[in-house]
């Protein structure tokens, strides 16, 4: 009767040489994995459990590239990871062999924040929702929103995908003489900018019929690029550096 070394090298060997090029892409993410969580190193050792981690992730993650799993884990490492709880997914092994489990844990968390990215358009059409934008926009102090901006900004490690408060953050950044610096050319850029990315002739929308909305909408569009581009100089380039 053969040992359970044997039979789980036999295992490996027979799965090894039956996966093709998109899964060996996948082990050699995997093999990365302990050091990104402080797992202790995989080693030649190791392979049955390689070959489980590599099973379980095509089974129950099979829609995940491998650079979403690497990014996956940088998030977790990075504590950025939360779960449906909206809390801190805690992917720490204290020194032992990383495992099934948490593997599961950091993916299924993973995959429930892109969930919650793509619905929050639909969630935000809401009236409810709306009104509560609006209220914020009435009630928040300019140096709150900032703050709010900033922390949302070092959370993500990027300029948030979703926010509404410009012109309460754009009145702070105004209050301080933050854009007093920047260059003619820089601010023309945006202006410029700005008026590209608002329509003149749309049919049904901002027409020439109606020049004092799109007029606004110029406005409020080169307000969101100030704040944008000033952010990403002085918060999140910051932050990366």
């Amino acid at each position: 009767m053969e040992s359970i070394e044997v039979r789980r090298k036999n295992e490996v060997d027979k799965w090894y040489g039956e996966i093709d090029d998109s899964v060996k892409d996948l082990l050699n993410y995997i093999d990365h994995l302990p050091s990104m969580v402080g797992a202790e190193p995989f080693s030649i050792n190791d392979e049955w459990l390689i070959m489980n981690i590599a099973k379980f992730i095509l089974e129950q993650y099979g829609n995940l590239k491998p650079e979403e799993i690497h990014l996956a884990f940088t998030l977790a490492a990075k504590r950025r990871l939360k779960d449906e709880n909206h809390k801190v997914v805690d992917a720490t092994t204290y020194g032992q062999k990383l495992s099934i489990n948490i593997v599961g844990k950091v993916l299924t968390a993973y995959q429930e924040g892109v969930r919650r990215v793509k619905s929050e358009p639909e969630r935000l059409k809401s009236v409810q929702m709306s009104k509560r934008i609006e209220a914020s926009r009435n009630t928040m102090d300019p140096k709150d929103a900032y703050d709010l901006l900033v922390k949302l900004c070092e959370e993500e490690g990027e300029f948030p995908k979703m926010f509404f408060l410009y012109s309460n953050v754009g009145n702070y950044l105004k209050s301080i003489d933050a854009f007093k610096d920047w260059s003619d050319k820089k601010k023309n850029e945006l202006r410029a900018r700005a008026e590209d990315l608002v329509p003149s002739t749309k049919t049904g929308s901002l027409t020439r019929a109606n020049p004092e909305e799109r007029k606004r909408k110029v406005l409020d569009m080169r307000r969101e690029l100030f704040i944008k581009k000033w952010f990403e100089e002085n918060v999140i380039g910051v932050q990366k550096a």
